[in-house]
């Protein structure tokens, strides 16, 4: 098979091929393969050549009335030459359905045993379903024509409909012509699955989910409409072009690799955002954030979409600047505040690392690199600039410029220039600047306050970036001793602030490391400081000073123990305990400190859990974290039966599967087998949720069965379906087990090379990430995975992978080195 796609090779078909229609016809009524029939008609120049890309096995291919020898095809591409003017090709091949979410996949619910289908076509995958010329620059209108059980509906980029059912019980669904759309952006969904309905605004809204998770989705359903109708109000406001697609479809499927995918009019989610069981509302306001995020790609991505991936941004930074700006009219939580002590971290992190690179005009050879560069670099980092742009330019211009965009290029492409110049034609000044500061360069400044000024040191790449910030001095009880907004242009800019804390950017608006002028131990309590925005930047501070070895991990446990107590809000509380038990009880911590401070974490949360106010949000996220720390045997299997609730909370599925997934990790101390009770829960719980939950927790055991089949269904190719394998992932390498599985971490790096021969695209990169050894972290295990990453034989697409575990078991090794260091 050939290798990825090329920039070179998309801009040279790009020239030849025009005015593509694309009709697919899918036989799904077989179990083992379905046929796919592509037509399609397209211009070219006469004489030329190109290829075709269609990765299954060709039973047949005609170009224009003529034969074509299908022994040219090499798994993907099958050449076409001596084209005409106008051009029919139509190509038919059986193609294999897929289990790792990419292509048409196939889930069998556990449930039921009900066969669901849903198509992924992101990157490259849509060749996988059907024959196209597969770079987002030939937008092609398109048909479905789908064969398929008589039980089931079918769902497409535009409205479908049954228009026949055969003697055999079979049913034939036909779609509407979609307008021109990027073949990575089509989709079909096909199964029997549940729906609901509204019309808002002239647009008829669909919600489906399977059928056992009827109730589930029934449960949803008013929030997810409001949430979808409110946003479609804001943004045909803003964009002033109503929503592009037609029907706009919203199905929860299972084993999705992403959080949701933006088809254009059926975007799929990821059915975990069908909350199971008690939620908190920052759960709620993520779902949220979701919808209005890839809502707002049917503008930024599906409308208007990059001419090659060096251009995602246009895509990416804009839905995640725009979920979070649209719901701060409909949600009293602030959104910025939700997107700095998570999302902002992701980028932060991402951007401070060996494999940072520019928001925009990135190097984007072929499709495997530009795979690579969806992080929170593309995301939050393009975000987060786009915030200050809009504070900088005024909305009114800012969306002056965005209006005229989308009537330059509706249906078409688009690059970086193309937006500048709509900006620069709405009056915005000074807009090349900012990109070129902003978009073009990588890595980010630390700002570090002194006493009388703030000193600016620029990141690696050398780059002088301006920022406009508040500056504040703290007192020793929280409060705010002075105030000063200041723009920053040189290394070092004089500030005029009261003795006291002095920190920068307490708003928390700019895109740089922040440093205050005294240490973590000197600091007031983070929660006594008034305004959420500041705490923020406090622990993000931090949380960055731990990883950058300039404050020990001990100290900063000494931090979370003395805050967590007091802190009110569920989804800071998360990320503090979550941080402490993943990083400062484990790969930060040296392996003989770990119980110990799990121990004690564990104490601190569960006296703040009986103060806890009942039925809150902060009772269930403490409930959670305690459950996770806990050694306590007898009180977990209390919680099962339920005794020893607290009052006000609800043991519910999701709950009991993390109370099992902790009795596992203990069961060497607690000296019973947890299997039986596993096998019980699976069967009260035989949903496909469940059987995650259950390869989870059973590859947590303390036992050397447990962890080699976790490991072989990672390393080695086999049946079971990625969403099963990543559970099993989950379960592998864990803190407290380490001496169990080093043995296995040393095997990891030998052997996890060869997945890239059974596996592509995403599930290549999101197993590996989810396996990766960091638990088990020595100094010889990093030596082994450098070695690994200076290897040639390191497939590109698990570089990455590699290259950022070895960054931060690299920073753990240093942070471990200081607190025994420190303790000596």
């Amino acid at each position: 098979m050939t290798g990825p796609l090329t920039q070179a090779e998309a801009e040279t078909r790009a020239r030849v091929v025009t005015a593509i229609d694309t009709s697919i016809e899918l036989d799904l009524t077989a179990t083992d393969a379905f046929i796919s029939t592509t037509t399609l008609t397209f211009d070219a120049h006469a004489g030329s050549a190109t290829f075709i890309e269609c990765q299954g096995r060709l039973l047949d291919a005609r170009l224009n009335g003529v034969d074509l020898d299908i022994a040219e095809h090499d798994g993907r591409r099958l050449p076409l030459r001596n084209l005409q003017e106008h051009n029919e090709l139509v190509v038919r091949a059986a193609m294999e359905y897929s289990h790792d979410g990419e292509g048409l996949h196939e889930h069998i619910d556990a449930a039921d045993g009900a066969r669901y289908l849903y198509a992924t076509s992101f990157l490259d995958a849509a060749p996988r379903w059907f024959a196209c010329f597969d770079q987002p620059d030939l937008k092609t209108r398109l048909a479905l024509r789908v064969i398929c059980p008589g039980e089931w509906i079918v769902l497409g980029n535009a409205r479908c409909r049954a228009v026949e059912t055969r003697p055999d019980g079979s049913a034939v669904w036909e779609s509407e012509q979609t307008p021109l759309l990027s073949t990575y952006l089509v989709t079909v969904v096909a199964g029997d699955y549940v729906s609901h309905h509204r019309d808002h605004d002239g647009i008829r809204l669909g919600l489906y989910a399977r059928r056992s998770l009827a109730d589930v989705l029934e449960r949803a359903v008013d929030d997810v409409f409001e949430v979808t109708s409110r946003c479609l109000d804001t943004y045909h406001d803003m964009f002033g072009i109503r929503m592009p697609f037609g029907d706009y479809d919203q199905v929860f499927v299972p084993d999705h690799t992403a959080a949701a995918m933006e088809n254009a009019g059926c975007v799929t989610f990821d059915e975990d955002f069908l909350y199971r069981g008690v939620v908190t509302a920052a759960e709620l306001e993520n779902r949220a954030g979701t919808i209005a995020h890839e809502l707002a790609h049917q503008w930024f991505g599906d409308l208007v979409t990059m001419r090659w991936w060096e251009d995602l941004w246009l895509n990416e930074s804009f839905a995640e600047f725009l979920a979070h700006h649209v719901r701060m009219q409909h949600t009293a939580r602030d959104p910025w505040v939700d997107f700095g002590i998570t999302r902002k971290q992701w980028g932060i992190t991402a951007d401070a690392g060996p494999t940072s690179h520019p928001v925009a005009a990135n190097v984007t050879p072929d499709t495997v690199a530009a795979l690579q560069n969806f992080d929170g670099i593309s995301y939050a980092k393009g975000a987060a600039v786009l915030r200050e742009l809009v504070e900088h330019m005024g909305e009114e211009r800012f969306l002056t410029g965005l209006r005229q965009y989308f009537d330059a290029h509706a249906y078409g492409n688009a690059e970086l220039a193309d937006l500048l110049d709509a900006w620069r034609e709405a009056g915005v000044e000074g807009i090349d600047r900012w990109a070129a500061v902003w978009l073009t360069t990588r890595g980010l400044d630390r700002l570090t306050a002194t006493d009388d000024a703030i000193r600016r040191e620029p990141s690696a790449d050398g780059s002088v970036r301006p920022h406009r910030l508040t500056a504040v001095s703290l007192g020793q009880d929280g409060e705010v001793l002075g105030e000063q907004d200041v723009q920053i242009d040189s290394a070092t800019t004089a500030i005029d602030l009261p003795p006291g804390l002095h920190l920068p950017d307490s708003c928390d608006d700019a895109w740089a490391q922040v440093r205050p002028n005294r240490p973590p131990e000197q600091w007031p309590s983070i929660t006594s400081v008034e305004d959420v925005r500041s705490q923020v930047v406090l622990w993000n501070s931090l949380r960055a000073q731990v990883r950058e070895s300039e404050t020990s991990a001990q100290t900063a446990f000494d931090v979370v123990l003395r805050e967590t107590p007091h802190e009110p809000d569920a989804l800071i509380l998360d990320t503090l305990t979550t941080w402490a038990t993943s990083e400062l009880c484990g790969v930060f911590a040296p392996r003989g400190e770990r119980a110990l401070r799990r121990r004690r974490l564990a104490a601190v949360l569960t006296e703040s859990l009986q103060g806890a106010t009942e039925g809150s949000d902060r009772q269930l996220q403490l409930l959670r974290a305690v459950i996770e720390l806990t050694g306590d045997v007898a009180w977990l299997e209390g919680l099962l039966e339920g005794t020893d609730v607290p009052v006000g909370a609800q043991v519910d599925q999701t709950l009991r599967w993390r109370i099992l997934r902790r009795l596992a990790r203990l069961e060497a101390s607690s000296g019973q087998p947890v299997v039986g009770l596993l096998d019980a829960e699976l069967h009260r719980d035989s949903s496909s949720a469940g059987v995650l939950e259950y390869d989870r927790a059973w590859a947590s055991r303390p036992v050397a069965e447990a962890k080699e089949r976790a490991f072989r269904a990672i390393v080695a190719p086999g049946d079971l379906p990625v969403s099963r394998v990543i559970a099993l992932s989950g379960g592998l390498f864990l803190a407290e087990q380490e001496e169990l599985t080093d043995e296995l971490a040393s095997r990891w790096v030998e052997e996890i090379t060869r997945t890239s021969e059974f596996r592509q695209g995403w599930a290549l990169s999101i197993v590996a990430s989810r396996s990766f050894p960091l638990a088990n972290v020595t100094p010889e295990l990093l030596g082994s995975c450098r070695a690994l990453l200076d290897g040639a034989e390191l497939p590109a697409a698990l570089r990455r992978t590699v290259n950022d575990g070895v960054h931060l078991m690299g920073k753990a090794v240093r942070q471990i080195d200081l607190q025994i260091t420190n303790s000596l």
